[in-house]
């Protein structure tokens, strides 16, 4: 007469929620399965917005698991299917992504799933101080804040504020104290900021929100602070920032002299001390040096449209010493002339999608997207040139200490035929000594003989 029903959490999380919805920071982690084998994750690429798109990432890594939407659907399940010798573990890489993701950490045992659920359950020893529940909550990671307020009552002054770690609706909760008559009471309801675009009457305008006292990209490119509620209209003017937009530019020119700079270090002969650099000659300093200039001196008639196909066009040149030099008056009048021409050199990218690997391709791009691939696939940490070649360079050490195991084998064996040759040695010359001995005390006494002879 019963009927089990199952869980009857809501499942909340779907391929299709955003990452920003979850507050969730992108950044590398790494995921070691349980044969070993380690891959990194990269979500800084631009194009991971949902939780399918972390799954894809995931799963593409080569390595023997599984990611996707736990059962209860309340965050991201790693199934292991490998063989299980060692224990799933997740680690991050330089960021927080993983513990955003509720997936930091190692599975319990060999051969476990990893849950990165967010629900989060806490044990509180009925001994515990209130010191010892904020301690607990705080180091649990379930998006809330926990802290002690003094009100400065008699008797029990101390209350314990629960505050949400995200700003907004996206950050709201429900705390239920499961009757145990905490008197809890809300004294800040989560709330988004809202703005209504247009004309005064609310019921024509279009209503902004935003999580923050922020509105990012409401006009393309801006951003705007909300200080306080005004009950007139408010006007904004936005004009076109042009300092802003050239120090970028002088910036990049400046970067990748610093990088050209660090490559000629080491990349050089002083022929007073006639001392060499380190990398004097590698190959991979010459295909990344070839690969830089190759771009900043490319002229792209294919992907611009604009008037603007060439850095130089914009007042950015190779100068004296291989380095960029910045014409800021050049710049200037280009930026006036013609600024989405300029703004498309520098950032214009088309994507594609493949429908059956849902992987994204960039199809066309202006030069500035192109260094930023570019630097991506020679900084890749698997495949990029200069992984590949200090790959190499490892090898060649692994390789060169084996040599160096071999020669003292083969030093230490010659080393004892020397030894047992000249413990040979020795013991033939003692030999001999004692022969020589025994032949002078025959020879002593042979004349001996003789004289007794002759005087008898």
């Amino acid at each position: 007469s019963t009927v089990d029903s199952g869980n009857l959490q809501f499942k909340y999380i779907t391929g299709a929620t955003r990452l920003d919805q979850l507050g969730i920071t992108r950044g590398k982690f790494i995921i070691t399965d349980s044969s070993g084998a380690s891959a990194t994750v990269d979500l800084t690429q631009g194009d991971e917005v949902t939780i399918d798109d972390v799954l894809r990432e995931i799963n593409s890594r080569g390595l023997q698991i599984n990611a996707r939407i736990n059962d209860t659907g309340d965050g991201i399940l790693i199934e292991d299917l490998g063989p299980g010798a060692g224990k799933l573990k997740v680690e991050e890489a330089g960021s927080t992504t993983a513990a955003d993701l509720g997936i930091l950490g190692e599975a319990e045992n060999p051969g476990d799933d990893l849950n990165g659920s967010f629900e989060k359950t806490l044990t509180i020893d009925a001994s515990a101080t209130l010191e010892n529940v904020v301690t607990a909550i705080n180091e649990a990671g379930v998006g809330v804040t926990a802290s002690i307020l003094n009100d400065g009552s008699a008797g029990a002054p101390y209350r314990l504020i629960l505050s949400a770690k995200e700003a907004g609706t996206g950050g709201a909760f429900v705390f239920d104290d499961g009757g145990a008559g905490w008197g809890a009471a809300t004294l800040s309801q989560a709330q988004d900021a809202l703005v209504f675009f247009g004309p005064p009457d609310p019921a024509q305008a279009l209503l902004i929100t935003s999580k923050s006292n922020k509105l990012v990209n409401a006009v393309p490119g801006t951003t705007i602070d909300l200080h306080a509620t005004s009950s007139s209209p408010v006007q904004l003017t936005i004009s076109k920032d042009a300092d802003k937009i050239t120090q970028a530019a002088s910036d990049f020119v400046t970067k990748f002299n610093e990088v050209v700079t660090a490559m000629d270090k080491y990349d050089t002969y002083d022929s007073e001390k006639q001392e060499r650099g380190l990398l004097l000659g590698d190959s991979a300093v010459a295909a990344v040096r070839r690969a830089l200039y190759n771009l900043v001196i490319k002229r792209d008639t294919q992907d611009l449209s604009g008037q603007y196909q060439s850095l130089a066009q914009v007042g950015i040149t190779i100068g004296s010493g291989a380095k960029l030099e910045f014409d800021e008056g050049k710049f200037l009048t280009a930026l006036d002339n013609d600024p989405d021409a300029v703004a498309a050199l520098f950032t214009f990218k088309q994507t594609e999608e493949d429908e059956v690997t849902g992987e994204t391709t960039i199809t066309a791009s202006g030069i500035g997207v192109e260094i930023d691939e570019l630097l991506k696939r020679l900084t890749d940490s698997e495949i990029g040139v200069i992984q590949l070649r200090v790959d190499a360079i490892d090898d060649q050490i692994e390789l060169n200490n084996k040599r160096l195991a071999s020669l003292d084998q083969l030093l230490a064996a010659k080393r004892a035929k020397l030894e047992a040759e000249f413990l040979a040695m020795e013991r033939a010359l003692a030999t001999l000594q004692q022969q020589s001995q025994a032949l002078g005390s025959f020879q002593t006494a042979l004349a001996g003989n003789k004289k007794s002879a002759s005087n008898s």
